[in-house]
This record gives structure tokens, C-alpha cells and sequence, in this order.
């Protein structure tokens, strides 16, 4: 049995919290002392690329500033340090296991399964086991890759598994170069193509599924084509839509789509046209038609749930024709 510790992990905190430097104080001298063949490990202190595996570059810059988190989780001096020793515990507890195939155990604090990407919060500031994990799966899908050219030679079970796995190390590496953040031993050229490789994966569209949402969306263009056109063009102001009018909108449907896809905000294209011709109307003096922009929010809101509804009922109809019906499994 492998103990990963750092004494220094002890030498912040008050006895008035819960999460107290006495539960590392007492637990040490005790399984010394019951287990004196158990091997001791210090970890070293992570580098900011290990963090980046679970946290956003801001978030690490707002922990190495003054102020408080919450009530519960105070900004203490030299806490950042602390945090990230007890990651590489983590992680070095990680590598102990999987690659000398020990029996390890992190004996460190800060905890971090509280802390969130970009929050800290309940006495934890970095998530040592949301990185140790990532960390560990690539190790997982380097290993199961090992002698593998085809995914139908996989068992079920484990081909799924491997997909989530593979689809875990792909973005946590797409985000790490997103952030200029890859570790300094990493070519940067070949970790974006093994990143693009691994995607490949996971981030596929069968044939027939293009062409039955192809076919899908001209079926629906060639019949309702004109009821869309028609309510965008003369239905949505109480004037027909101009030249200039539909240009305003347009560049306004571009710059916030733009900008919804580079901060990753969901967002409709739709609504987005509507609005912006709305808007475009208002600004005209000629005003909106109430009726169809009643018409137009009714169906955004009711679109959801009964889109959900109908999907779920196809999907469910589906599995039951082929696993019940035809017997396939």
C-alpha cells in the first residue's frame, strides 16, 4: 500500500471548520503506527496544464486573487499552492495504480470533489479527482486501443465505455489547446491530430442519417416553404419587409450567432431572424403585427416540450419494432 502525503497539507485551517487540519494530524501517526510496512510517497506540486484538465484558465487566475469564495470556502493565504499539492497527489496516487499496479491512497487536502470548473465551494478549491480521472482515462484509451483496427471486434459493453472515454480525452484536449495550455513535453501538431483523430470517433454522422435528415428538410421546405416565407417577409410588421430591412436583420442574425458560437451560448437561428425583422419593423415606424408575433412566441415555447414528447414516443416505437418485434439485439 502506497500513502501519498505532504505534511505541509496540514499547516493551514482552523479547528472551528469541519474540514480541519486534525483529520490529516491524527490519521497519519495512526496508520504509521498500525501499518509500518506501508510505503510513503510526497507528491509534487501539479503544473497548471494538469489543472486545466478540469478548471478554465480564469477560474485558475481568480484562485491566486484575494476575496473570498463563499462562507465556507475563505481564500486562504497560499491556499493555491496547497490545492494543487494535493492534485499531484492525486495524481501521483493515480500513477501508482495504474502503472505499477499498487494500491494507493491520496492522504491530502484541500479536498476538491465540491469544486466546479470555474467555482470553488464547499472547503474544496481544485477537483484533484476530476483531474487524476482524466488523467487516468487517456491511459485507459491508450491502453484498450492497443491492437485495435476495427470497433465491431469490441464487445458491446466495452465499445460504449471506450467511446466515452475516447470522447472525455478529446475534449478535455481540444480545450487545453483552445487555451494555448498543452503541457511543454507535447508537440503541439501532433496532439491536435491525435485530438482530431480521437474525435473522429465520437463525433460522427452515419449515411443514412444524412440522407433521411436531408431528405426530412426538403420534404418540409417543398411543402411549407411559403407559409415561412410569407410570415417572415409580410406577416411579422405590418409592411412587407424591405431590401434594407431584411439586410439589417441578416447582418444582425451573423454577428449574434458569431458571437453565441464564441462564447458557446445556445441560441436559435430562427428566433434570431424573427427577432432581428422585428426589430427592423420597429425601427421602420410601421410596427409588428401582435397576432403573428403572438403566434411566433407560442410556438417557441411549445416547440420544446412537444418536439421531446414526439421524439421520445418515435424512439421508444423503434426500439420496441426491433428488439420486441423483429427480435434483434
Amino acid at each position: 500500500m502506497t500513502i501519498v502525503h505532504d505534511p505541509r497539507c496540514a499547516d493551514y485551517g482552523s479547528a472551528m471548520r469541519p474540514e480541519q487540519p486534525a483529520r490529516i494530524l491524527k490519521s497519519v501517526p495512526h496508520l504509521q503506527a498500525r501499518h509500518p510496512g506501508w510505503t510513503w510517497m510526497t507528491p509534487p506540486i501539479a503544473a497548471e496544464e494538469s489543472l486545466l484538465l478540469a478548471h478554465t484558465p480564469v477560474y485558475l487566475r481568480r484562485l491566486q486573487q484575494p476575496g473570498d469564495f463563499d462562507e465556507d470556502t475563505p481564500n486562504i493565504g497560499g491556499i493555491y499552492d496547497h490545492a494543487r499539492r494535493a492534485v499531484g497527489g492525486a495524481l501521483l496516487a493515480v500513477e501508482r495504480a495504474s502503472d505499477h499496479g499498487e494500491k494507493a491512497f491520496a492522504l491530502m487536502r484541500p479536498p476538491g470533489h465540491h469544486a466546479t470548473a470555474g467555482q470553488a465551494m464547499g472547503f474544496c478549491y481544485l477537483n484533484q479527482i476530476a483531474v487524476a480521472a482524466l488523467a487516468a482515462v487517456n491511459g485507459f484509451v491508450n491502453h484498450d486501443l492497443q491492437g485495435v483496427s476495427d470497433f465491431s471486434a469490441i464487445p458491446g459493453d466495452q465499445r460504449r465505455a471506450l467511446r466515452l472515454n475516447i470522447y472525455l480525452v478529446s475534449e478535455t484536449l481540444a480545450r487545453l489547446i483552445k487555451a494555448s495550455k498543452l503541457p511543454s513535453q507535447l508537440d503541439a501538431a501532433a496532439t491536435a491530430d491525435y485530438q482530431k483523430t480521437l474525435k473522429s470517433v465520437t463525433n460522427f454522422i452515419p449515411t443514412w442519417v444524412k440522407f433521411a435528415v436531408a431528405l426530412a428538410l426538403g420534404l418540409g421546405t417543398m411543402i411549407g416553404w411559403k407559409r415561412i416565407v410569407v410570415t417572415v417577409g409580410e406577416k411579422i410588421g405590418k409592411a412587407h419587409l424591405t431590401y434594407g430591412q431584411g439586410a439589417a436583420a441578416e447582418i444582425v442574425a451573423f454577428g449574434t450567432i458569431e458571437a453565441a458560437d464564441i462564447l458557446g451560448l445556445p441560441v436559435s437561428t430562427t428566433h434570431i431572424l424573427s427577432s432581428g425583422i422585428a426589430g427592423t419593423m420597429v425601427a421602420n415606424g410601421s410596427g409588428i403585427q401582435k397576432d403573428t408575433v403572438r403566434n411566433i412566441i407560442l410556438a417557441w415555447v411549445l416547440t420544446l416540450p412537444v418536439c421531446v414528447l414526439l421524439g421520445a414516443a418515435l424512439f421508444g416505437a423503434g426500439l420496441f419494432f426491433v428488439l420486441r418485434v423483429i427480435g434483434v439485439h
